[in-house]
Order: C-alpha cells, then structure tokens, then sequence
C-alpha cells in the first residue's frame, strides 16, 4: 500500500505526463491538495470500521469514540430486535456542566445542582468526568429537573468522584420504538475519516489510483487559482498566465473525470459487506 511520500511522487508522474510546458510542480501544492482529497474522498467512501457492544435495555447506544465530522452509519444491527429504526445525533453540546454534590445510591447516583439540569432527557448517554478525566460512561434515568437541577444517572459504578465532577453529554444512536435488552449485542458499521501518513495508510488498495487522481485534480486546481490570481509583468511577456491557467484547469477536469468514473463503476461493489 503506498504512503505519504509515494503518493505524492505518484500525484508529481500524473500531472508531469499531462503539463506539456513543464511547469514547477512543488510538493507543497501536492500535500496541500492530498489534505483536502482525503476529506473529499472519506466523505464519498469512507473508512469502514465496525464497533460491538451490549444493550443495557435503554434507547440510546453511544457512538464509537472515534467518529468524526465525516462519519456516518452503513449498518446497525441488533441481535434481539426484529426492527428497529433509529436517529443519529452527533451535533451535540459537548459542553462539561458541573455538579455541586453527588449522593451515592445502591444502583444509581443523583447529582444535586447540576448547571442546566433541563438539558439532560432521559436515555441521553454522558460522560461523568472526574478531575478533568472520564471516570465512567452513564445514561440519564429520568429528565433532569430545571427546578431543583436534579440529575439521576442509572448503573453508575465509579467508586469515588472529585469534589467538583462534572457530566457532559456524548454523540448517541437514538432507537425511536425500541430498546435492546442487556444481553443483546449490538453492532454498528460506520465510516470515518481516512488516514494517510508515512506509517498508515487506510485506503482500499482497489480505490488507491482513484484517489491519487483526485489529489492530482486538487493540485491542478490550486495550480491553475495561482495563475489566476497572478499579474503579468508590463516589462516581460515571457509568460501567458491565461494560458497558464487553463492548461492546469483542463488538467483538473480529466483528472476529477477519472476519479469520478472509478467511483461511479465501483459504487455496488463498494457498499457489499464482507
């Protein structure tokens, strides 16, 4: 699987076999266009992982800790539930609201005081986050109340908190008309953003000379901005910067239309599951 510097040394042979006037090509332009082309490219075919856990009979299921802006659910299965429909909710206040006191219970915890207690519902998943650290993942029993600032957190099992913790909520799976059982397991397939650096490299080998003909077609484009938005000299017209900038971007079109056309041919294939 090629790396960091491979595919730019890949992206720099595209561009030079189509550059008919041997124009400088500086890797700077070429890393640059590689950062934008994996964010384009996760967000058209993403990394797929798959995360396993256990219900615990509520209706919100935590997101995997590493999902991201890009991310998104392919498949969610859970063993007990014929069907189930659900709702993502990832834009979340991820603000850490204090408690004042916890009172300890047999099998949950009330937190007195809580700093808008009304915006916890109930089934929210939280983090309880002790001396800047997350002591435990929790959900919330019952609506906080505005009035009192109550808050109920159901299973909780850190044995001691800081004089000032605090609950912050977490990106959730909301099932609309059902609940997993404890036992049951519980499976989402998601995509995040892809990872290339000179040690990792997360893209489908089948997918790897699409994508460097998107990271070709981003440099042409930043090539050809560059060109436009420089003046030529009244002294010299050595250089023909209009012509400049539309080589380049007649470059990004046949590059962008070969990325395209592989995406658009691989699409079935892409979303089988193994």
């Amino acid at each position: 699987m090629a790396l960091l510097s491979e595919v730019v040394s890949n992206v720099r042979i595209k561009l030079q076999i189509r550059n008919k006037t041997n124009d400088t090509i500086i890797d700077s332009d070429i890393s640059d266009a590689i950062d934008g082309a994996i964010k384009a490219f996760s967000t058209a075919r993403g990394f797929r992982k798959v995360k396993d856990q256990r219900g615990n009979g509520l209706s919100a299921i935590p997101l995997p800790s590493d999902w991201d802006t890009i991310s998104k659910i392919t498949q969610l299965w859970i063993s007990g539930l014929q069907s189930w429909e659900y709702r993502v909710e990832d834009k979340v206040d991820l603000s850490d609201r204090a408690i004042q006191n916890v009172a300890n219970g047999t099998k949950n915890i009330t937190c007195i005081a809580v700093t808008d207690a009304y915006f916890f519902r109930e089934g929210d998943v939280v983090s309880l986050i002790n001396n800047a650290t997350e002591a435990e993942q929790n959900w919330i029993a019952s609506d906080g109340n505005g009035v009192t600032g109550a808050i109920v957190l159901a299973n909780a099992t850190a044995g001691a908190y800081s004089t000032s913790p605090q609950l912050r909520r977490r990106p959730q799976i909301v099932l609309t008309k059902s609940k997993p059982r404890d036992s049951d397991l519980i499976r989402v397939h998601y995509t995040k953003t892809h990872v290339l650096t000179e040690s990792e490299n997360t893209i489908d080998a089948k997918d790897q000379d699409a994508f460097e003909h998107l990271c070709a077609a981003f440099t042409a484009q930043r090539i050809s901005a560059k060109y436009a938005n420089t003046q030529a000299s009244p002294l010299s017209a050595e250089i023909d910067y209009q012509s400049k900038r539309a080589e380049w971007t007649a470059i990004y079109e046949k590059e962008i239309e070969l990325y395209k056309e592989h995406i658009e041919k691989t699409k079935k294939m892409w979303y089988q599951y193994d």
